[in-house]
């Protein structure tokens, strides 16, 4: 399962802390980050984080989602078990969300193999 994280007003440097944290948590999994579409904070993404729903739910916590957003998904789940959750908006306010970090384990494969050939 992914896990979507959603990081409304924080300062640049709170989530610079944020998202190395999460990069070394998940050192080979794909993460994509994108500015909000207000403008006023982050959508992260990891891909391949966990396995079941239980797994997502702590990892949501542990890594600082809203928490209303995450209450809701679990009233969801409750109710229905194929109900949609972990919803981050595209759009809002005729503004889209803004690719601002994107890493795939083929970037980091590249990094590597550039920096072995290099020394």
């Amino acid at each position: 399962m992914r896990l979507t994280l959603d990081w409304d007003r924080i300062s640049k440097k709170e989530f610079e802390r944020r998202l190395e944290i999460i990069k070394r948590e998940f050192p080979l999994n794909d993460i994509e980050v994108m500015k909000s579409p207000s403008g006023k904070g982050y959508h992260v993404i990891v891909y391949n984080a966990c396995s079941n729903f239980e797994e997502l739910v702590k990892l949501r916590k542990k890594f600082w989602d809203d928490e209303k957003r995450l209450g809701f998904d679990i009233f969801k789940r409750r109710l229905c078990e194929l109900a949609p959750i972990q919803i981050l908006f595209d759009l809002k306010f005729n503004r889209r969300s803004k690719l601002i970090y994107k890493r795939t384990l083929k970037d980091k494969l590249r990094c590597y193999l550039n920096y072995m050939m290099r020394h």
